[in-house]
């Protein structure tokens, strides 16, 4: 991993904001520690059991530490590295037939769901809420039953109802990560945050599948799923198109 880290590719973003940030507080933190869920460990070897039972000068100080990280744009080398790890689709064994999830250092997780309030105003202040997938009451479920009731609503008025789905099969894995980047600015994500998950997402990954884990290589493309930011800047990465559809097609909704 160390001559991994020593060819990472450069990750420009001097696009994005440098603002600060509200600080974190320790209760913030252990708010964000009794929440995760999962049982799968990062290269940091905490677990999740082992963080909710840590006393509260120990959440001050990872208050204190995150701070640091955001300042810096970035967590230090050893907590830089993610493990994709292949699941079942229900196809068959190869592999091909699985689908990947990153399983990012614990610490960082706890970091990224202790910042899900900053990404929630961003979301209302942008006006990112048209999103689907982006929060309670706008998940894929509801998103069909929506779909439904507009088509109902448009049989009963006698109108014409049509829907243009896009397949985004494997878009978190596909997206370069610079243009992640711009999209993040453009679209005034706190720079902070989209810094330090970038610069998360471009350090060393290796796969680890039927006990046996590959070498580890850099990666310019491919938001990690599993980390609590990667669908916000994925939204992101998908607003331009988005708006497009819509401003070609006047009175549709997104």
């Amino acid at each position: 991993m160390e001559n991994a880290l020593r060819q990472a590719p450069l990750l420009d973003c001097g696009v994005l904001d440098d603002l600060p940030l509200r600080p974190l507080t320790a209760a913030g933190v252990r708010r964000a520690a009794q929440r995760q869920k999962g049982r799968g460990d990062g290269l940091d070897h905490w677990r999740r059991d082992e963080l909710r039972a840590l006393p509260e000068e120990a959440y001050e100080g990872l208050a204190v530490a995150y701070a640091l990280v955001e300042e810096e744009g970035a967590f230090p080398d050893r907590l830089r590295a993610t493990l994709e790890v292949l699941f079942g689709k229900g196809r068959g064994e190869e592999p091909l037939d699985q689908r990947n999830i990153g399983l990012l250092p614990r610490l960082y997780r706890v970091w990224a769901a202790a910042r899900q309030g900053d990404v929630r105003e961003w979301r209302e202040q942008s006006g990112h809420t048209w999103s689907w997938g982006a929060g309670r009451g706008r998940g894929s479920g509801d998103a069909a039953w929506h779909s439904a009731f507009a088509a109902e609503v448009a049989k009963a008025r006698r109108r014409a109802y049509g829907q243009l789905l896009l397949d985004c099969r494997q878009c978190y894995e596909l997206v370069p990560l610079q243009v992640a980047a711009g999209a993040a600015a453009a679209e005034s994500f706190p720079g902070r945050l989209a810094r330090v998950a970038l610069k998360q997402y471009a350090a060393p990954r290796a796969l680890r599948h039927a006990g046996a884990l590959s070498n580890w290589t850099l990666c310019r493309r491919g938001l990690v799923a599993g980390c609590g930011l990667a669908g916000d800047l994925l939204r992101c990465t998908l607003a331009k198109p988005a708006r497009a559809v819509q401003e070609a097609a006047p009175g549709a909704t997104l």
